[in-house]
C-alpha cells in the first residue's frame, strides 16, 4: 500500500463549510441515482443521451440545485475569494480549451461532482480552481465498513506550488480520511490549507481537526500505545494524524473493545469487499469523446469534455 502524506492535528484547518448534510439529500431522486449509478430514484435520463453522458447531466443538475445564490453568498462571506480550491477527484485534466473544460477518464465515478462545483464556484465566487490533485487508484468507499475505511484509504498525489493558500475540496465527508490526505499532501508541499469544504458531510462530523484529549484516549490505552509503531509503518502517520471523527470511530470500535486494529486489518485485507450494488451495472464507457454543456449550471459559455481512454475489448 502507498504511505501516506499527513499533517498532525497542531496544523490541520480549523474551518469546515458544507453547503449541505448527507440526509438532506436522501430524498432527492438525482442524487439516489447519482449514489447508485442510475439503479435507485426516479430521475429520468435522456434516451438520446448515453448512460454516462446522462450521468454527467445529472451530476449537473445536482450541484446546480446545491449551489444555489445563498449557499454561494455564504460560502464567499466564510470562505472568501483568494485561496484556490483544489478538489479530490480521478479525471486527468488537460486544460481549458475553446471553453470547454477537457478530461481524460477510464473510471465512470471520478468525482464529477467535486469538479461541476469547483467549476461552479469559481464562475460565480471568483475562487481560482487547480485539478491537480488525482487519487492514484480508485477505492469504492460508499456505504462500507469501519474497517474498510480504516484499511482502504484514498491515496492520493498533487501537483502543490508553494506558499499559495488552498482549499481542501471533497463531495462527501463521512470520517474526513480523504480531505485529510489531501490537507496532508497540500502542508507537504510548502502550501497552507486552512479550510476544508465539502457539499455533504454524515451526521457524525462535528468537527474534523482532532482534539488533543481524544488522541490521548488512544494513546494512553497500552494496547494502542504498543502498536502506534506499526500502525506508522503501515499507513505512513501517527495517530496525531488522525481526523476527529476517524479517532472516535477507532476509540468506539476497537480501542474500547480491546481489539487490536492492525491485526484486524491484515485479515481483513484477505477478504474482498463487496459494494452494496453491482458494479456490473454501471454505466459503461466507450472509447469516445463526450460533450456536455454547462448551461444547466449557469454557465451557457462552458462546457465540458470528457475523453474515455479505454481499450477497445472494454477493460
Amino acid at each position: 500500500m502507498y504511505k501516506i502524506n499527513r499533517t498532525t492535528y497542531k496544523t490541520f484547518p480549523n474551518q469546515l463549510f458544507a453547503f449541505g448534510t448527507f440526509d438532506d439529500f436522501l430524498s432527492d431522486d438525482t442524487y439516489l441515482y447519482l449514489r447508485t449509478y442510475g439503479h435507485e430514484g426516479k430521475y429520468a435520463g435522456d434516451p438520446n443521451l448515453t448512460p454516462f453522458e446522462n450521468m454527467i447531466q445529472a451530476t449537473i443538475k445536482f450541484v446546480d440545485s446545491v449551489l444555489t445564490p445563498e449557499k454561494l453568498t455564504e460560502f464567499k462571506k466564510k470562505m472568501g475569494s483568494s485561496a484556490i480550491i483544489l478538489p479530490v477527484h480521478g479525471f486527468k485534466y488537460k486544460g481549458l480549451t475553446d471553453s470547454n473544460y477537457v478530461f481524460e477518464t477510464k473510471d465512470t465515478s471520478s468525482n464529477l461532482m467535486t469538479i461541476l462545483a469547483a467549476i461552479k464556484i469559481h464562475h460565480f465566487v471568483g475562487n481560482p480552481i487547480s485539478f491537480s490533485c488525482r487519487q492514484k487508484e480508485t477505492v469504492t468507499r460508499n456505504a462500507s465498513s469501519t474497517i474498510h475505511r480504516i484499511s482502504s484509504p484514498t491515496v492520493l498525489k498533487a501537483d502543490i506550488k508553494k506558499n499559495v493558500e488552498y482549499i481542501a475540496f471533497d463531495d462527501h465527508i463521512y470520517s474526513g480520511s480523504t480531505v485529510a490526505n489531501l490537507v496532508g499532501e497540500i502542508i507537504k508541499g510548502c502550501a497552507k490549507c486552512n479550510k476544508i469544504i465539502c457539499l455533504a458531510t454524515n451526521p457524525i462530523v462535528k468537527v474534523l481537526k482532532l482534539k488533543k484529549e481524544t488522541l490521548d484516549a488512544i494513546k494512553k490505552d497500552p494496547l494502542y500505545a504498543s502498536i502506534e509503531q506499526e500502525w506508522k509503518k503501515y499507513f505512513g502517520f501517527g495517530y496525531d494524524g488522525l481526523t476527529e471523527v476517524e479517532a472516535n470511530l477507532l476509540i468506539e470500535n476497537f480501542v474500547k473493545k480491546k481489539i487490536n486494529v492492525m491485526s484486524e486489518i491484515k485479515e481483513y485485507k484477505k477478504q474482498k469487499y463487496v459494494p452494496t450494488y453491482d458494479k456490473s451495472l454501471w454505466p459503461k464507457l466507450k472509447e469516445t469523446v463526450t460533450y456536455n454543456n454547462l448551461a444547466d449550471l449557469g454557465l451557457p459559455n462552458y462546457g465540458i469534455k470528457i475523453i474515455n481512454k479505454i481499450k477497445k475489448d472494454g477493460k
